[in-house]
C-alpha cells in the first residue's frame, strides 16, 4: 500500500511540473523593401541614396538589420549592420558615391533577422547565384531560417 501511495505522489509531482514548463516562442514576420536605388543603370561617380524599409507585421521588435552592396566578385562596396531593436518599422537611409569601374554590376542585399541568431548562423552569403537570371534586376524577397532578405541588381555605366 505504501508503494502505491508513493507512486501516486510521484506521478502527481511529474504531471504538475510538466505543465509549468510551457515555453512561448516568438515567431517574427519580417519584410524588407528596397525603396531606393532602383534597378536602372547608374553612372560612375554618381551619388545614390539608399532607402530601405524593414517591417514586422505583428508589431514585434525588429532586432538586426544589414545592408550590403557587392560587385560581381563579391567585393563589398558598402556594408552596414546594426542591432536596431525597434518596434514594427525601421528605415535605413544613407548616401554613397559609386566609385567603381564602368560596366560593374552591383548587387544590393538588405536583411533582417531575429535577436537570438547571428548572420553566420543564418547563412550570410549562402545561396548566392542559386537563381541567376530569375527576376534579374528586380527586388526579390526570400526567407532562410528566420532571416528575410531582399536583393536588387543594377549596373554602373
Amino acid at each position: 500500500m505504501r508503494n502505491y501511495l508513493l507512486l501516486i505522489l510521484l506521478v502527481g509531482f511529474f504531471i504538475s511540473c510538466s505543465s509549468d514548463e510551457e515555453v512561448s516562442v516568438e515567431v517574427f514576420d519580417y519584410s524588407v523593401a528596397i525603396m531606393s536605388p532602383d534597378n536602372t543603370d547608374k553612372a560612375v561617380g554618381e551619388s545614390v541614396h539608399l532607402h530601405i524599409n524593414f517591417d514586422e507585421t505583428k508589431d514585434l521588435i525588429i532586432h538586426n538589420i544589414s545592408v550590403l552592396i557587392r560587385d560581381e566578385s563579391g567585393h563589398e562596396i558598402y556594408s552596414h549592420t546594426e542591432h536596431v531593436h525597434t518596434a514594427s518599422h525601421y528605415e535605413h537611409h544613407d548616401d554613397i558615391v559609386l566609385d567603381v569601374a564602368a560596366g560593374t554590376e552591383l548587387t544590393m542585399e538588405a536583411s533582417a533577422w531575429p535577436l537570438h541568431s547571428t548572420e553566420d548562423e543564418q547563412g550570410h552569403g549562402e545561396g548566392e547565384g542559386e537563381h541567376e537570371g530569375e527576376n534579374e534586376g528586380h527586388e526579390e524577397e526570400t526567407e532562410i531560417d528566420g532571416k528575410v532578405k531582399a536583393t536588387l541588381t543594377f549596373t554602373v555605366r
